[in-house]
């Protein structure tokens, strides 16, 4: 068992509504995304590393096989019931759970196989966080043995590539890309086709307009 108690900053979970899920802009990928663009606007309040706990194989009824074999044991918790204390209270894990090497050999072969995997609908999370420079920690959640996927804030390609820019408001040419855009003072972001320049974004008046955005005005993008 390990502590820390200096971050890393935590990317949680997100769900998107399942009407939404297999849209041909890929939504769920633009909403994990917009998470990035936003630290980049406001480095100051995060960690110098970032960490997202990926959800490993579960039980049809949401129950992890490696709680029912370890953290149950200690605990006398249903997966569940503690899973929610964790969120408000960590005491009883550091007093409960054993402060020694936990050997896996002593599960059963199926639980052992499930340790720092990833589910089935965690592999896309995966593959993502993994392309903009994620890497797995060597670590996994005591609780359900999904692995821990970190990186260094600065070296994540969205936050790097994230820039400020003047809009021009006008059509995009064919040059125009992808692009999340948002802007600082209320914080609004949309995904839309933006011709990039060195000093410039040139949007159209609809995008503008979502954004309260007029010409001149500064907005924060990046190619996604």
């Amino acid at each position: 068992m390990g502590y820390n108690y200096d971050g890393p900053t935590e990317i949680g979970g997100l769900i998107l509504k399942p009407s939404f899920r297999g849209h041909p802009l890929k939504l769920g990928k633009l909403l994990s995304y917009v998470r990035f663009l936003y630290i980049a606007m406001h480095r100051e309040l995060f960690k110098n590393r970032v960490i997202s706990e990926l959800l490993p194989p579960l039980e049809d009824d949401g129950t992890s096989k490696l709680w029912k074999h370890f953290g149950k044991r200690f605990t006398e918790l249903p997966y569940q019931e503690a899973d929610r204390l964790s969120k408000n209270n960590k005491e009883f894990i550091k007093s409960l759970f054993p402060t020694g090497l936990v050997y896996t050999n002593l599960f059963p072969s199926d639980v052992q196989n499930d340790i720092g995997k990833v589910g089935k609908q965690t592999q896309g999370v995966k593959a993502m966080l993994q392309k903009i420079g994620f890497e797995y920690a060597n670590q996994i959640d005591p609780f359900d043995g999904g692995p821990h996927y970190i990186a260094k804030t600065d070296k994540i390609t969205l936050v790097k590539a994230a820039g400020q820019k003047s809009v021009a408001i006008g059509k995009p040419s064919s040059k125009a890309k992808w692009t999340l855009l948002a802007t600082q003072t209320p914080f609004r972001a949309t995904a839309a086709m933006v011709e990039s320049h060195d000093s410039s974004l040139v949007i159209d008046k609809d995008v503008a307009s979502n954004l309260t955005l007029k010409a001149g005005d500064p907005c924060w993008s990046v190619v996604c």
